[in-house]
């Protein structure tokens, strides 16, 4: 399918690589496929107890007093299908398609966040052509669902300073910074009560979601948000019962879609609300969202429901938590957002309600500061709250060697055109290989053109990865 296209190599990886299933908690597969080709090209290969994988290249001739450089992706990609799609992520290859310059997957997320990047870098390790020093090159997992992969890595093996990391997604934009972030979680008990009305259902769909971090700034409707403004003001008009909400599956993922059935006494009158309601809303929404759908329909009764106190406490919370754009950056010419937050899943189980928040952060001062918020608004609803999965920013620094290397090399060979030195308010994993590696360590974040990751509609741009590739191999051979 991808023959044709430069470059043949990477492309060839990269057609390999979506027929592996590899979303978060299940990268052996792809792992073992790391060390296979390693092998197969005599390259030094450890895949450690978590399957990361770390590879080695010695020096071309005449670079072996060349700085030794560690290029950094990860092997795991955000499983998103659309509702009708019988995919199985955990079996099923993907199916390509290329279409107008962009290669995406029917019905699924493509993974080219991070699987270009891996295709890349076994290019690169696996030409023997190409001119550079000492390389490195660590494929690391879970970065999507956590950074574990990241987090648990013994940097200690890494012999490299200078580091590369392919996990951006905007060519000619050379990331130096990027958020940290936490998982912040309410558990409410499910206190159960019994009514005599009957309920009624109502969905918020057709959402166009995103990523939690790279599109926050963009005002894209957030299906829990929507709903629970909804629910709450009409717990104020008539309270009622709750019998569930659910909404999302991934925290790093703006919710596209969020259903509640909640008991209802007059359904004519919840049902004008309703028209109302969704006429306001659609009228606020961005474009992306022009597809938003808000359906109310009236079903039977249900043995089990929520006490009128914990509906009103739940609803509370989700209309009271900080989410969206919370503080933007002092620098907005590398960074504009500088904390946020996400109410990426609602969910409803036999015994409690959950609420899961990701809070994103690029300097490390601020997060203390939101999640003391949290915590208050924990302490004044009289429920637990759980943070988890905290990992660290990092924070911009002065220009390193490595950023001027790239800004030589790119105006090189984009004839004269300056890059962009930015900031990202999503997670790389830079913040955990600063940190293994030492405050000497000098890092940078590039990569092609990719657009709606995390999403159904995820595409990346085939000629913006040769162009991207081909800085890359003279960034290899830059002294």
């Amino acid at each position: 399918m991808l023959k044709g296209y430069y470059p043949e190599n990477v492309f060839s990886y990269f057609q390999t690589i979506a027929s592996i299933p590899h979303i978060s908690g299940n990268e052996k597969e792809i792992a073992d496929y790391i060390e296979k080709v390693a092998n197969e090209h005599g390259l030094y290969c450890e895949q450690d107890p978590f399957h990361n994988v770390l590879v080695r290249k010695k020096p071309a001739p005449g670079c072996e007093n060349m700085p030794a450089l560690l290029l950094q992706g990860h092997l795991d990609m955000v499983g998103e299908k659309t509702a009708d799609s019988s995919h199985d992520f955990l079996k099923d290859s993907l199916r390509l398609v290329v279409r107008e310059g962009f290669l995406s997957a029917e019905d699924t997320t493509l993974g080219a966040d991070d699987g270009i990047a891996v295709a890349m870098m076994l290019a690169v390790l696996t030409d023997s052509s190409l001119r550079h020093g000492p390389l490195e090159c660590l494929f690391t997992v879970d970065e999507e669902s956590g950074m574990t992969g990241a987090m648990q890595f013994d940097y200690a093996k890494i012999q490299a300073k200078r580091v590369i990391n392919l996990d951006s997604e905007e060519e000619g934009t050379c990331i130096v910074s990027c958020a940290g972030g936490a998982d912040i979680m309410y558990h409410f008990p499910y206190e159960t009560a019994h009514s005599p009305y009957k309920c009624a259902r109502i969905k918020v769909s057709g959402l166009a979601g995103g990523h939690s971090g790279a599109d926050i700034h963009l005002a894209r409707g957030n299906a829990n948000r929507i709903l629970a403004r909804f629910l709450y003001q009409q717990y104020q008009n008539q309270p009622f019962n709750l019998v569930s909400f659910d909404g999302g599956d991934k925290h790093n993922v703006i919710t596209g879609e969020s259903c509640a059935v909640i008991t209802c006494a007059d359904f004519e009158k919840l049902k004008k609300e309703a028209t109302q309601f969704k006429k306001q809303v659609a009228g606020e929404l961005s474009k992306e969202d022009a597809a938003f759908t808000f359906r109310l329909d009236f079903i039977g009764a249900r043995e089990r429901v929520l006490s009128y106190r914990q509906t009103h406490r739940v609803l509370l919370c989700m209309f009271m938590a900080p989410e969206g754009v919370l503080s933007l950056s002092k620098e907005p010419e590398i960074n504009l957002v500088d904390v946020s937050s996400n109410l990426g899943v609602v969910r409803t189980e036999e015994n409690e309600i959950t609420l899961a928040y990701l809070m994103r952060f690029n300097t490390a001062s601020k997060y203390h500061e939101w999640l003391a918020r949290y915590q208050a608004l924990a302490a004044l609803l009289d429920v637990r709250i759980e943070e988890t999965g905290f990992y660290d920013c990092w924070e911009k620094t002065e220009k390193s060697s490595l950023e001027k290397i790239y800004i030589r090399e790119y105006e090189k060979l984009y004839h004269g055109q300056k890059p962009r030195i930015a900031g990202m308010h999503a997670g790389v994993e830079c913040g955990f290989i600063k940190k293994g590696l030492g405050e000497q360590a000098e890092l940078i974040s590039i990569g092609p053109n990719m657009y709606d990751i995390h999403t159904v509609k995820e595409r990346l741009d085939l000629l913006s990865v040769g162009r991207t590739y081909g800085l890359l191999l003279k960034l290899l051979a830059a002294e």
